[in-house]
């Protein structure tokens, strides 16, 4: 049994190239900005709202740690919200792709 933070859990550990990593999620760092999976009545507003169409949005690739992360599947619109100095937020809308 590997110690973490509290010694009475064990650490979850998963093999890579004959070492043992510590698990964690992307989500949980700082530098990463929130992805939500929209539903498909959010994207039909969002893509009215717009008038565009979903090929015309900005790509992300399935292969991305963190659309793995969220369950994202080819085809699903994410919502990207990060942190603005100026906006407070930022949105950004991303459709998802294989790769």
């Amino acid at each position: 049994m590997v110690e973490g933070s509290n010694p009475s859990e064990p650490v979850k550990l998963f093999p890579s190239g004959g070492n043992y990593l510590k698990k964690f999620s992307v989500l949980d760092h700082e530098m990463v900005p929130e992805h939500i999976v929209l539903s498909e009545g959010e994207v039909k507003t969002l893509l009215a709202k717009y008038n565009m169409a979903k090929g015309q949005l900005p790509k992300i690739k399935t292969s991305d740690p963190v659309c793995r992360e969220i369950n994202a599947k080819a085809g699903d619109v994410v919502k990207v919200v990060r942190d603005s100095p100026i906006a407070g937020k930022a949105v950004a809308y991303r459709l998802v792709i294989e790769g």
